[in-house]
């Protein structure tokens, strides 16, 4: 990402150096970008409250490429920078500084589909975003020093599970843990936030065990009403 209003694609080829391999360009300042899981799709988001995307194809003889744009996705009334799509690649989801998260089914690249009503609830901007790899919870990192998670069993009626205070300093990076037991958080306070969202763990007392984590406390013992 460049304040140019450009996005580099680089070639990474095994025994070579990496080589830019194409150029995106998007009207005004990219903030925030994510591929899909199977790298077909690449989102980002901007600075003019929408998300551009792109098909990624392979790389051509040359060891360039020519990815395709799709639709724009809009609705926001503000900056975005949060993309994340689920693990299944089916759906995407997006945050704003206007407060809220957006979901689309883009299923079907060319034709993305809004699902449900924005998920409300965070007080400040929301920077980050991440999908537990169930694809059964969705976690938000914002400015008003929360994080914020829901369920998405059924994701065109998301249910907010809780609301996790991080000592009062603004919170930028939200990540699940690969298996799905923990969720990491960090922000302005230079510490790391953790979270047992498991709970055969919570219930047998057990905690996150890395030095860097300031606070290990399980999720269930902090929700709020949303």
């Amino acid at each position: 990402i460049a304040d140019d209003g450009s996005v580099t694609l680089w070639a990474l080829e095994p025994g070579q150096a990496p080589r830019p391999a194409a150029r995106l360009d998007v009207p005004t300042l990219p903030l925030g970008m994510t591929f899909s899981a199977d790298a077909s799709t690449l989102a980002v988001a901007t600075t003019d409250g929408t998300i551009h995307r792109w098909r990624i194809p392979e790389l051509d003889p040359t060891g360039t490429m020519s990815p395709r744009e799709l639709p724009i996705l809009s609705g926001f009334e503000n900056y975005v920078y949060a993309v994340a799509f689920d693990p299944s690649g089916r759906y995407l989801a997006a945050g704003s500084t206007d407060r809220t998260v957006r979901i689309w089914d883009v299923s079907v690249p060319e034709s993305a589909v809004a699902v449900g009503p924005p998920l409300r609830g965070p007080g400040d901007t929301i920077y980050q975003l991440s999908w537990r790899a169930d694809g059964q919870e969705l976690a938000a990192a914002s400015k008003d020093g929360r994080l914020w998670i829901w369920s998405m069993d059924d994701v065109a009626n998301p249910v907010a599970l809780a609301s996790l205070s991080a000592a009062g300093s603004a919170l930028y990076a939200v990540q699940f843990a690969p298996d799905g037991l923990s969720v990491l958080a960090a922000g302005t306070s230079q510490a790391v936030h953790g979270w047992q969202v498991d709970t055969e763990a919570v219930a047998a007392g057990t905690c996150l065990r890395t030095a860097s984590v300031s606070t290990c406390q399980p999720w269930t013992a902090c929700r709020s009403t949303p």
